[in-house]
């Protein structure tokens, strides 16, 4: 990953590098504060959401780029997810054009990588997590298919909650 003062410029992950300008993000809402909120940047040191207390918390962030999602660069990753510390287990959950939820895929604590980016939002350094759409899974429990389109991810933290500071998807292409 490369950044100025905390704001991604470009994420890597094996031999896919995306650039910030590749990245969309959507609308969050927490279950916590019930409040909406564009999520329109991609620094790792403020935070989307900041609802203060203890958790859980679940975020709610749909229309990517304005409206549907629909994986368009293959086998690389779709939706990247930063939080701070990175020491959180959560579940990410596939929300479907009808509103309906998927089933929810356990992440590990283990499975976030740290950034080096130091957050004011909460202590420790920000850390991230790459997933696929091939990784979310729909109501029956099955892995969504690459072309599913989506209206975005549910994300939910125990037992102390999560600290988010950005949620993406990568853009489809421009018409």
């Amino acid at each position: 990953m490369t950044h100025a003062n905390g704001v991604i410029e470009t994420i890597t992950v094996g031999a896919y590098t995306v650039k910030a300008s590749h990245l969309v993000t959507g609308t969050t809402r927490s279950a916590a504060t019930g409040a909406m909120g564009a999520v329109d940047d991609l620094d790792l040191t403020t935070g989307v959401a900041s609802p203060g207390g203890e958790g859980p918390w679940t975020f709610d962030t749909v229309d990517f780029g304005g409206g549907p999602w629909r994986d368009t660069n293959g086998e690389a990753p779709d939706f990247f997810v930063f939080e701070c510390g990175g020491n959180d287990t959560i579940t990410v959950t596939a929300i479907l054009p009808d509103g309906k939820a998927g089933k929810p895929v356990a992440i590990a604590r283990n499975a976030w990588k740290t950034t080096g980016i130091a957050s004011k939002v909460a202590s420790g350094d920000a850390a991230g997590i790459a997933l696929e759409t091939t990784s979310l899974l729909d109501p029956l429990g099955e892995p969504l298919a690459r072309a599913a389109t989506i209206k975005g991810v549910r994300i939910h933290g125990e037992p102390n909650g999560i600290d988010p500071l950005s949620i993406s998807s990568v853009a489809p292409p421009r018409k």
